[in-house]
C-alpha cells in the first residue's frame, strides 16, 4: 500500500475522576470515554526521500516534531528501521487544545496508517507502546468506542457499546492548559466524584437515564471556576433539551447528550446565535464497528 486515508475522531468524557495524586506529580484517573463522530481527516503516503512531511488544511497546526502525528510517523520509523518517508496531510475539524483528543486521534490514525502501509500484517496492539509514549489518551484513539480508562488514563477497558446519543459540542474561544488545570485542583476540595462503577453498570445494561444521570467530570471544579462560560453553555444546553451536559477533559470544550437529532440541532444553533461562539458543532456516538466502517 502507498496510501492510507482515514477520519480521526474526537472523544468526550462521560465521566473524569480524579482519584488521587501520585508521588511523581502525576494523577491517577478513572472515566469513561467516547467516540463521537466529529472528525480529521488524515491522509498518509509513502515517500522516497525518507523525510516526513506534514501540510495542514484548516487550522493552522506545527508542521514539524512540535505536532503528534509528526511525531508518530518518526516514532514508528525509528523503532521498525523504516528508511522512506511519509507525507501527511490533515484536514482539520477537530478544534485545537479543547479536551477533544484532536492531537491523540491525529497521532493515531498517523499510526493506524504507517502499519498499513509498512507492515499491515503485524498486530496494532504491538503499536500500544509507542503510542502511549506519545500520548496517555493515543491506544483509546486507536481502537475507539466506549472504553473505561484508569491509572494515568493509559490503561482501559473495554466496554459494551453505549445506548447512541446525539452530541453537541461547543469550544469556547479560551485557551486551557491541561497541566495548569491538574497543578490547581485540590482533589480534597471536590464536594462530588462520579459513580463510574454505576455508569458503567447503565452502559451493560443500556440504561439511557442512568447513564445520562451520571455524567459529570471532576475537573470543571478548576476551568468552570476560571472560565464562567463553561457553565453558560451547560445551561443553555440544558435549556434547549440536552439530557445532560458536561466539559469534556480539561476543557474548555463542552457537550450536551440528545435523544434526537432535531433537539441537538436546536442546541447548536443557541450556542452559535446566542452566545457567539462559532465552533460549535453536531456530532454522534459511535461504537467501535462504526469506528471501524468510517476508515
Amino acid at each position: 500500500m502507498e496510501m492510507y486515508k482515514t477520519k480521526a475522531f474526537a472523544k468526550i468524557n462521560i465521566t473524569l475522576d480524579v482519584i488521587n495524586k501520585r508521588c511523581d506529580g502525576y494523577h491517577d484517573l478513572e472515566m469513561i470515554m467516547q467516540t463521537i463522530s466529529l472528525n480529521d481527516e488524515v491522509t498518509v503516503k509513502r515517500n522516497s526521500s525518507g523525510d516526513i512531511r506534514l501540510f495542514s488544511k484548516g487550522v493552522n497546526i506545527p508542521r514539524d516534531n512540535k505536532n503528534l502525528a509528526w511525531r508518530a510517523a518518526e516514532a514508528v520509523k525509528k523503532a521498525y528501521k523504516i528508511s522512506d518517508g511519509v507525507d501527511i496531510e490533515i484536514q482539520k475539524k477537530i478544534p485545537v487544545a479543547a479536551g477533544l483528543a484532536g492531537g491523540s486521534s491525529d497521532c493515531a490514525a498517523v499510526i493506524r496508517g504507517m502499519r498499513e502501509i509498512f507492515m499491515p500484517n503485524k498486530p496494532i496492539s504491538d503499536f500500544y507502546s509507542i503510542a502511549s509514549s506519545l500520548g496517555k489518551d493515543v491506544p483509546f484513539c486507536i481502537e475507539g468506542g466506549t472504553v473505561f480508562a484508569f491509572g494515568l488514563g493509559d490503561q482501559f477497558k473495554k466496554l459494551k457499546d453505549i445506548p447512541h446519543f446525539y452530541v453537541a459540542v461547543a469550544k469556547p474561544n479560551i485557551y486551557v492548559s491541561t497541566a495548569e488545570v491538574y497543578k490547581a485542583l485540590k482533589i480534597e476540595d471536590i464536594k462530588k466524584h462520579p459513580n463510574t462503577k454505576a455508569v458503567i453498570d447503565c452502559i451493560d445494561a443500556g440504561d439511557k437515564n442512568g447513564i445520562i444521570s451520571g455524567v459529570l467530570n471532576v475537573l470543571e471544579n478548576v476551568t468552570a471556576n476560571k472560565y464562567p462560560v463553561i457553565e453558560t453553555i451547560k445551561n443553555l444546553m440544558l435549556k434547549n433539551g440536552a439530557l445532560s451536559s458536561a466539559m469534556s477533559g480539561s476543557g474548555p470544550s463542552v457537550f450536551g447528550l440528545f435523544n434526537n437529532r432535531e433537539g441537538a440541532e436546536k442546541a447548536v444553533c443557541g450556542v452559535r446565535d446566542i452566545l457567539g461562539i462559532k465552533e460549535v458543532f453536531l456530532a454522534e456516538t459511535l461504537s467501535p464497528q462504526a469506528f471501524r466502517e468510517e476508515f
